[in-house]
């Protein structure tokens, strides 16, 4: 699954920020256990006034990502990027997504 979202990304972005954004879906759906990710094929945490979106696929979630936030990446680092918009509150958040290792096996 985590190979699936990255090509999938990869259709939408720069593979190296597609790697990246695939950590995003690792932490943020707990290695993809979440209820988000499991009952509502949302692996990232994408929420709409205050509620976590429901999706039927993780192509649709992808989608919504793009929109959501890649839309708004200009240049630059894409960690830098992921801060300045606030994408999560969790000081540690960059830290986490740079040490998480991906296995797409």
């Amino acid at each position: 699954m985590l190979k699936f979202i990255f090509t999938l990304m990869c259709q939408y972005m720069p593979c190296e920020h597609a790697e990246i954004v695939t950590k995003q879906a690792v932490l943020e759906s707990g290695w993809l256990k979440s209820d988000a990710f499991v009952n509502k094929c949302n692996p990232f945490g994408l929420m709409w006034k205050g509620k976590i979106q429901e999706f039927e696929s993780i192509e649709q979630a992808c989608e919504e990502y793009t929109k959501q936030i890649y839309s708004r990446y200009k240049k630059g680092n894409y960690y830098t990027f992921l801060t300045k918009i606030g994408y999560a509150k969790d000081p540690k958040y960059i830290w986490k997504l740079k040490h998480i290792n991906l296995n797409y096996e």
